[in-house]
């Protein structure tokens, strides 16, 4: 993930903010609990001596009253002071950076879901191969055509070859049947080509696609939780997953189906000197 982060200033820049963010976050919240901490503290403390201040308060020993009752005015006057500033804390500023910090966990998530739709984009742009295809098609009517239109002179060829013995009966034939064959490698070939497109395209996008849907969908299903960052983390692991899928083996596949591609062209080529061929012999 931290490779990503590195060749990516964006991300990087997002990703700093919302740590320096969440540090913040941290520290304030430190302060605020800990100042609660006290507040109960003396708060507890007030109502466990509470009849013992009262007894005080009521005795008869006006020096030990006073001091007793001035000793529960400072002791008051400091616990609503510190139950005041740690209300401000919490309403002024805590609140302010968790919905800063949440706010920057959002714009890093959308980030990252722009650039994993991009790398998608990319990654999965099938227009050259749906072009590649098409164009195989095209050869595969064209080849099954004269293939189709020599077999009725197969059947004639013995005819012929009892009546002109200048016909070469058996170079006929034998490029008759090459043809067939070159007709079956174009089929096989075809065929892996879209075994590649279609685990490519439909299988292997609609997992991707399927995975990212489902770390939005359960990012929304959340409760908001603090310096939670498990959709940032998987969104990155992600972002990582497609790259790396590029590199090792959409790349490799692309590659085995422009081979395939060239293939058929060359066995149109072959086709085509065939039937030449076949029609000299004719």
């Amino acid at each position: 993930e931290y490779n990503i982060l590195n060749a990516d200033p964006d991300l990087r820049s997002h990703f700093i903010t919302l740590l320096v963010s969440r540090k913040q976050l941290i520290y304030i919240e430190y302060i605020y609990f800990i100042n609660k901490h006290i507040v109960n503290k003396i708060q507890e403390n007030f109502k466990l001596n509470q009849n013992k201040y009262i007894h005080f308060i009521n005795s008869n020993n006006a020096v030990n009253a006073a001091k007793e009752y001035e000793y529960i005015i400072k002791y008051y006057t400091t616990f609503k002071y510190l139950q005041t500033l740690n209300k401000s804390l919490y309403d002024s500023i805590y609140k302010h950076k968790i919905n800063n910090y949440s706010h920057n966990i959002e714009d890093l998530i959308n980030q990252l879901q722009h650039k994993i739709n991009n790398l998608m984009i990319i990654s999965f742009d099938k227009n050259k191969s749906s072009d590649l295809m098409l164009q195989c098609t095209n050869i595969k009517k064209y080849t099954d055509d004269i293939c189709l239109s020599i077999k009725p002179k197969a059947l004639e060829v013995e005819y012929l070859r009892n009546i002109n013995k200048h016909i070469n009966k058996n170079e006929f034939l034998n490029k008759f049947m090459q043809n067939e064959t070159f007709k079956k490698n174009i089929d096989d070939k075809i065929k892996e080509m879209n075994n590649i497109y279609d685990n490519i395209y439909i299988i292997l996008k609609q997992k991707f696609l399927n995975k990212l849907n489902e770390i939005i969908q359960n990012h929304k299903n959340k409760q908001e939780t603090k310096l939670n960052a498990t959709t940032i983390q998987e969104l990155l692991q992600l972002l990582k997953d497609i790259k790396e899928i590029q590199t090792k083996q959409i790349d490799t596949k692309i590659n085995t189906f422009n081979m395939y591609y060239n293939d058929i062209q060359q066995i149109k080529i072959k086709i085509n000197q065939n039937e030449k061929e076949i029609k000299k012999v004719l």
